[in-house]
């Protein structure tokens, strides 16, 4: 008449009994921590890497599972998807600083300007062009952005965010000028 499955069985006064516990043979997945194109740290679970780092499991599983781009400062992948972070990896800074210099010398700007403070509306947009650039195409994180252009994060993260207004409404110099950042971005992306 007993008609129950083993996990209930082992289950007494509130507690599995040792060893019983159904969830224990779950797979964990090993998650790895990236920052600047390197693996800094390699972890057992997300839950592992939050406790370590002290920061929400959660955020680092989103960033692993695909519906986020970084948490904390780092990139986040489960460590048996070697193809998602290896193109992380294999990217370099002087290629993305070529990038840089080639959003400059179509907006005729050099780098010593785009640090400066000056906020003249073409030199802003040319800052908010490589802002777009470095976040949503190279990958790069806010404070490493800030570092190249002088700036404070947060005045990056309001840039990105204006940016995104600009096209969001469809104003027609920030719809265009990224339309040639973005073709200059595929053309290369075709020549590799």
């Amino acid at each position: 008449m007993e008609a129950t499955s083993s996990s209930y069985r082992n289950y007494q006064n509130g507690r599995f009994q040792s060893g019983a516990n159904p969830f224990s043979q779950r797979q964990r997945k090993s998650v790895v921590m990236i920052r600047d194109r390197k693996i800094v740290r390699t972890f057992e679970s997300a839950s592992e890497a939050g406790r370590v780092m002290g920061i929400l499991p959660s955020s680092i599983s989103s960033c692993c599972n695909g519906r986020g781009k970084s948490a904390y400062g780092y990139k986040w992948f489960f460590e048996n998807n070697t193809e998602q972070y290896s193109s992380i990896l294999e990217q370099s800074d002087i290629d993305d600083r070529a990038e840089v210099d080639k959003i400059l010398l179509m907006n005729g700007f050099s780098i010593e300007e785009l640090r400066s403070s000056c906020r003249k509306a073409s030199l802003a947009l040319c800052r908010m062009l490589v802002c777009k650039y470095l976040r949503d195409v190279a990958g790069w994180n806010y404070c490493d952005i800030a570092n190249l252009l002088n700036r404070n994060h947060a005045t990056l993260i309001n840039t990105a965010r204006r940016m995104r207004g600009l096209l969001e409404i469809k104003d027609k110099i920030a719809v265009a000028a990224w339309e040639e950042v973005s073709e200059m971005c595929n053309m290369q992306k075709r020549t590799i």
